[in-house]
Formats: C-alpha cells, structure tokens, sequence
C-alpha cells in the first residue's frame, strides 16, 4: 500500500504555508498560529501568579490540542512523580467537562488547575478553581524546572503521514483518505516483522471464556418468594489465591441477575468495540425486556485517547487492506456460521438425550430380566421332580447367563450415564462457548454499524467554504466588522480541530476493531478443542463398551440351544 501524504487539503487562502513538509493536515498548533487575530479569552478576571508566566511565555500558543498538552506538560509532571496516571485523568477530564479547549486558550486556567492539585491533591476541580481564580497558589519551583525542559518537536501521526486503506467501501467505516492530496507514489519502507510480532502479542492475551480447568462456578438458587416480589439468585463460587497475608481458599457470594444486567452495560458503555459476549436471557419469556433494558449511551471508550504513530505509519499500511476485506467476508458469513454451529450444538444436545433414553432402557432390560428369572420355574420346573429334574442343569445355566446379560445391561448403562454426564458437563458447554464467541463477534459488527457515525465530510466541506469566505471578506475594500471576520476565522479553527478529533476517533475506531479481530482468530482453536472432547469421549465411551461385548461374548457357548 503507499503512503499517501498530502499538501494543505485546504489550499491557499492566505493562511500560510503548512510549515511541516509534507503534511496531509495541520496541527491544532499550527493552526492557532497562522494568524495575528486572537481567540477570545475567558471574560472573568483572573490574577496571573508570577510563578505562571514563565511557563505561558515558554509555551506561547503551542499547547493547542490536549494531546501536546499531556505529551509536554502532563506526562512530564507524572514522569517526575509530582502527579499519579489518576490524577492526571481527572484533570483532563475537567477540560472536556468544562469546555477548556483548545488548552492554549486556557492555559492560565490549566496551570491553575496543576498548581492546586499539587498544593492540595483532590482540589484540581473547576469548582475550586472558579472560587480561587483571583488568587491561585503558585507553581512550586520543581514543577516550573519540570515543566520548562527542552522540548522535542511533536510528531502527530495525524499531521504528518496518515497513511489509509485504498477500498471504496469500508465496512468499518467511511475511508476519509480522499481528503488528502496525494505528494509520494513510493513504497513506504515498512518493517513487517515488528507487524507480525505486533499481531502475535495480540493473539497471547487472548482468554477463553471457559476451559476444562475452572476456578469459579455459577449455580442457580431457588427463587425466593415473597409478600411483594420472587426473584432469582445465583450463587458464585471461586478459588482465590490472595499471597502471603490474606486467607485464601474457596470464597462464595450471591448475586441477582440484575447484578449480571448492569455488570455487561459497563462493559459495553466503556467498550463498544471489544467483542464482549452477551448474557442469557432471565427467563426465556423474559427477551424482549432484557433487550430493551440493555439499551445504553456507547460513547466513553477513546475519551482523551490519540492514536499510536506505529499504527498509522507501520500496521496499518502492512495489514490494512487484508483486515478490511475479511472483516468486510466475516461480517457478511457470520450470521449462517451461527446458524449452522446452532444445529451442531442442537445436534450433540439430541445425542447426549438418545444416551440417557439408551440407559434408561438398559435399566429397564435388567429389570425385566431380573423378574422374568424369578417367575420362569412356573414355566419350566427345575427341582428334584422328575420333571423338574430333567430341566434343572439346562435352566440354571440359562438363569446364569440371564445374570450375565442382565449385569452387562447394568455396567453399559453405568457407561452410557457417565459418558452423558460428560457431554452435558464439559464437550457441551465447549460448544456453546464457542457459539458464544460467533455472537459476540456479530453484535460487535451491529454495534460498529450504529456507533461509526461522523461528520468529517460535512466539516471539510464547511472549512473550505468559511475558508473562501474568510479570504473573500478580508479584503481592503471588504465592508465587514473586525468581530464578524474574527468569528468567522474562529469557526473554522473550531471545525478543523473538530476533523482531528473525529479523524483520531476514526483511526482508533479501525485499530480498536482490528485488535479485537485478530483476537477473535486464537477462537480457532475452541473449535479444535470442541470436536476433540467429543472425539476423546465417544473414543473412550467405545472402549468401555468394547471390554463389555468382549466379556459377554462367552455367552454363546454358555446357553444350551437344545436337549
């Protein structure tokens, strides 16, 4: 695949040259910089400390996207021990809340924000920093020396080589590489051994969701009923190994379902683009409101997220046109692989019935047997009469034989209801595991479908408009207020930093998706595991009834066929 980098999407419009050669987009930081206008700044007076100034001098204008605002002020700070990885969130977390973006127009505010939290941890909130705003506390001298490192030039995969999937039809989402010019037709040099160690790191954190060997156990306890309400509880028990200084050992609790509920809306809420497998229904009356109920807000999972240079510049341009196209055959097969692994577990479940029947009738063989020699010297008299006599050799051994046959039907009914008890227990539930993966794989698909959406087109079309506009009414001879010009400039900074956003959602989206895809190939072997269980257990079950055959072979020359 080539790397597609790009001029100025947006062309000239009295704007500048992009001063990053060879850049498909500009930096928020660029982009704040490439005119004298300023953007308004938050009316409320504020007292600037002292301590803050160096640092506003030192960083100018270029902390215009919270991105360079973690890599160059709040990594440093956490790096260095003045802050922790929780800490650090909750402040950015302030930003979004609040609206404090982009950073440079808030920079006063923001090093506010640090010098509270450093003064007093757990004060860097809005609310503090609203009623503290005319006296701020000082930045400590170490956190200025910190923060006034030399800084390394910014490397926005983004800005500087996005590089994209070359198909009209993404099924994952919109390619919106068509907004990029393209500048170098050559290859780029791309290792494709550190991909594939990138891929096979992926497929080792695979876990499947139940194996041979579980610790924890999930039982129903019988409903509970009430004046007002019966519910369902399930008793979980596990093993926990808690180290050196905390007792270990089987431990038990008891949830609802609805324990169950809110534990996979979490999940999904912070997670909508994992394969994240789904519950059963409570009741199988009971669907349609569980669905209903399941409906949840999907938009937490890349807050605060950029997406990894390596992925842009080296992954993706390696693997991204395969993922895309399988992704695009395995969305469309899935639904049919479902249906056929459905009747294969329908299949195995009807086998495992036939073999409980099969020692139920075996049961009900030596029963039968049994009375039938009880009743059978009304029949044919074997005492000492002279009748009796001439049938006593003849119908014991008969009888014998009887025993014999009536304790095979025993032994292989004992066979059949552990072979039973083995296919319900483990080779089953390995079934449906697996038929649990390909619906989880399929509502991720559903999900990615409702969750893609963006306005990336929207926006460039807006940004080379305004653009027209803003050059066209920035003539000497243009009748226009300065205000009206400067919102309109305003605006399409807004816009541009708005198309980095959703870009960067756009790239984590497609990174995201194909982790959980090249995840989902480790499941492969549930298959395998599957069928050889089953495999195992009817190889195993054979044997036993083999041994049994073998042993009532001797039957044949043991029962008399005539006088």
């Amino acid at each position: 695949m080539s790397n597609i980098l790009g001029d100025d999407p947006w062309g000239s419009s009295g704007w500048g040259d992009s001063p990053v050669q060879g850049s498909a987009f500009l930096t928020s930081s660029q982009l704040l910089n490439r005119t004298s206008l300023d953007a308004p700044k938050d009316s409320d007076e504020v007292l600037v400390p002292e301590s803050y100034q160096n640092i506003l001098d030192h960083f100018g204008e270029q902390l215009s996207s919270v991105n360079e605002l973690e890599q160059l002020v709040m990594d440093k700070l956490v790096s260095a021990g003045t802050f922790t990885e929780y800490q650090k969130s909750r402040l950015i977390d302030v930003l979004y809340e609040h609206n404090m973006l982009p950073p440079a127009q808030y920079m006063v505010d923001i090093l506010g924000l640090i010098a509270l939290e450093v003064d007093a941890p757990g004060t860097g909130d809005y609310v503090t920093l609203k009623f503290r705003r005319s006296h701020l506390p000082e930045l400590p001298q170490n956190v200025i020396d910190i923060l006034l490192l030399s800084r390394e030039p910014i490397s926005d995969p983004l800005t500087e080589s996005l590089a994209a999937a070359s198909l009209e039809d993404d099924p994952v989402l919109t390619d919106h590489s068509s907004i990029q010019k393209q500048q170098d037709k050559q290859e780029p040099t791309i290792d494709t051994s550190g991909v594939r160690k990138y891929m096979e790191k992926l497929r080792g954190e695979f876990k499947p969701l139940y194996t041979s060997k579980e610790s924890i156990s999930i039982r129903e306890v019988p409903e509970k009923e009430g004046l007002l309400f019966k519910h369902t509880n399930y008793a979980i028990t596990y093993n926990m190994n808690l180290g050196m200084h905390q007792q270990s050992g089987q431990k038990k609790v008891v949830r609802r379902y609805s324990d169950f509920v809110w534990l996979l809306e979490y999940l999904l809420k912070k997670y909508p683009f994992r394969v994240i497998p789904g519950l059963p229904p409570k009741k199988f009356s009971d669907i349609t409101n569980w669905k209903r109920q399941a409906k949840i807000d999907y938009l937490v999972e890349f807050k605060g997220k950029k997406i990894l240079t390596e992925f842009i510049n080296s992954i993706w341009p390696t693997v991204g046109e395969e993922f895309l196209k399988k992704w695009k055959q395995c969305e469309s097969s899935i639904g049919r692989l479902i249906e056929i692994w459905t009747k294969l577990v329908l299949l195995v479940e009807r086998n495992e019935k036939r073999q409980q029947q099969i020692a139920f009738d075996n049961g009900k063989f030596v029963e039968m047997i049994n009375r039938f020699t009880g009743l059978d010297d009304a029949l044919y008299p074997h005492d000492d009469g002279i009748v009796g006599n001439s049938n006593k050799d003849d119908m014991a051994a008969i009888n014998d034989s009887l025993g014999t046959i009536g304790e095979f039907f025993n032994k292989t009914s004992q066979a059949l209801v552990d072979d039973s008890f083995a296919i319900n227990t483990s080779t089953l539930e390995k079934f449906k595991n697996y038929l649990d993966y390909l619906y989880s794989l399929q509502e991720l698909f559903e999900r990615s479908k409702k969750l893609l959406t963006n306005t990336i087109a929207q926006l460039e079309a807006r940004i080379t408009e305004n653009e027209a506009k803003y050059a066209r009414l920035s003539t000497d001879d243009a009748d226009i207020k300065g205000s009206d010009l400067a919102k309109l400039r305003q605006a399409i900074i807004a816009d541009k930093q708005e198309m980095f956003q959703q870009l960067n959602r756009d790239w984590l989206i497609k990174s995201c998706c194909m982790d959980e895809y090249i995840m989902f190939q480790e499941t492969q072997y549930l298959v395998s595991e599957a069928w050889v269980d089953w495999c195992r257990g009817r190889t195993q079950h054979q044997a036993k009834m083999g041994l049994l055959y073998d042993q009532m072979s001797g039957i044949i020359g043991d029962m008399p066929l005539n006088s």
